[in-house]
């Protein structure tokens, strides 16, 4: 079970990420950057990394979203089984 400061730091990570990942497209559309082929290319795979951390990380979140609903909703059934209401 996540934490809230575990989720904290999740947050705090993708926000991190995403900065990144900001700040890897603006470099790729200097005109620095688009003069170096070399450099392109280096910022180029750096930002597909960064992307593809990002999608991990909204994959984690929804996965432990699921996982959340689906134990409130065990506790619900138990919680209705326990002391039914006539």
């Amino acid at each position: 079970m996540q934490t809230a400061a575990d989720k904290a730091e999740e947050d705090r990570l993708y926000e991190v990420n995403h900065q990144i990942k900001t700040t890897l497209t603006e470099l790729l559309n200097s005109p620095t950057v688009k003069a170096d082929n070399k450099f392109r290319a280096w910022i180029q795979n750096r930002l597909m990394d960064a992307e593809v951390e990002l999608r991990k990380q909204k994959r984690r979140r929804s996965s432990i979203d699921r996982e959340f609903v689906e134990r409130v909703a065990e506790s619900l059934e138990r919680s209705a089984i326990l002391s039914p209401r006539f």
